[in-house]
């Protein structure tokens, strides 16, 4: 296993940090997983890399003097003109009990290999909170502003701002999910619940399926694929193809597809999620709009949260909301039960200065989708 200590990359950083931590350039993939399915996020597994096929990957780990891993990043990165790249990091990086000191000391190391890929710059929005709330309760005033400075000041990665648009970033800043480790029905609206007892007194009933059994039988991603493209007419959207969900599928052992049928088998709603270190990230919704006053998706969530609740999941992240929260979206959600989380947002580290400025407003809108 090639081993590079990366302590002292950074000079004017050494004093701050634990030189036994070393950097580990390619860090076996099992080890790597187990930290991420403790410690992480979806996004930072080696199986969402496996999903992102149109990116190239990298693995960096900073291990400790026992040689346990402390800090890991998973890094997308994205082959750019004559022989330059981009490194992107989802929701990363992830340390343990996220403790920001690391995730520094590993950025710094990963800004230093990153020059063997002529990377000009990093892109990372990592997984610390900014703001936790009810919508109900509205927004509290200010911002985790520390941990911004820190990731600037120690890396010199630039913040690309509390983004309100969720077309600014590449993850959503601001979203939305359910606690499921407590009576989650006690939060849902008026509404929520008349539409759930509507779906049951029609007769409405909710599948789910495993990532086995999806593989063993895929007429139920091409049921899925087909709720999905009547989503996309309705929105005059492309989402994502079968392909891509099929990919999910095999990538995560922890992927199911919520189902819901009507008295005579028509499939009328649909949802796509992982299960991940204790969250489910219920990524794809697909509905046919002919049967919108059925109570559907209320009652397909609810379905979900329940199977969710029971194997082992503490929270469903219901995803991105434009940050208004003044949307339709953000007000089904919350009717839901859900409450806000937003996250500190994106960043840069440009290891290239010059080139950074010329290439950033070509490449900033333009990261794939990740």
């Amino acid at each position: 296993m090639p081993q590079t200590l990366i302590g002292r990359s950074v000079s004017h950083m050494e004093s701050r940090y634990n030189m036994a931590n070393r950097c580990i350039t390619s860090p076996d993939e099992r080890k790597f997983e187990a930290f991420m399915e403790e410690q992480g996020v979806a996004l930072q597994s080696v199986h969402w890399a496996a999903v992102k096929n149109n990116w190239e990957r990298r693995l960096f780990a900073l291990e400790n003097s026992q040689g346990t891993i402390v800090a890991g990043a998973m890094v997308l990165v994205k082959p750019l003109p004559m022989g330059y790249s981009m490194y992107y990091i989802p929701r990363g990086p992830i340390a343990a009990g996220q403790n920001q000191e690391l995730m520094i000391e590993l950025l710094n190391a990963i800004r230093q290999e990153s020059r063997k890929d002529k990377c000009i710059f990093i892109k990372f929005d990592p997984y610390i909170l900014d703001h936790r709330f009810m919508l109900k309760e509205g927004r509290p005033e200010g911002h985790n502003q520390k941990a911004v400075d820190r990731f600037e000041k120690e890396t010199g990665a630039i913040h690309k701002g509390y983004t309100m648009s969720i077309a600014e970033t590449v993850q959503p800043r601001t979203n939305m999910g359910v606690d499921v480790t407590d009576d989650f029905t006690a939060r849902y609206a008026r509404n929520t619940r008349r539409a759930i007892k509507k779906a049951a007194k029609e007769n409405l009933s909710a599948e789910i399926h495993t990532a086995s059994d999806i593989r063993s039988n895929p007429e139920i991603l091409d049921i899925f694929s087909e709720l999905m493209h009547c989503t996309e007419d309705r929105k005059g959207v492309k989402l994502r193809d079968r392909e891509y969900f099929q990919r999910i599928i095999d990538s995560f052992d922890g992927a199911i597809i919520s189902l819901c049928r009507t008295s005579d088998g028509t499939c009328i709603s649909g949802i796509l999620s992982i299960g991940y270190n204790g969250k489910l990230e219920m990524l794809y919704m697909g509905n046919n709009n002919a049967y919108s006053k059925t109570g559907a998706s209320a009652f397909l969530y609810d379905a979900t949260y329940r199977y969710a609740s029971e194997h082992g999941i503490r929270y469903c992240d219901m995803s991105g909301v434009e940050g208004s929260l003044e949307d339709g979206l953000s007000n089904h959600k919350h009717s839901l039960g859900a409450d806000v989380r937003e996250y500190i947002g994106e960043f840069d580290i440009p290891v290239k200065p010059l080139m950074y400025k010329m290439v950033l407003p070509v490449y900033e809108k333009k990261t794939g989708g990740a």
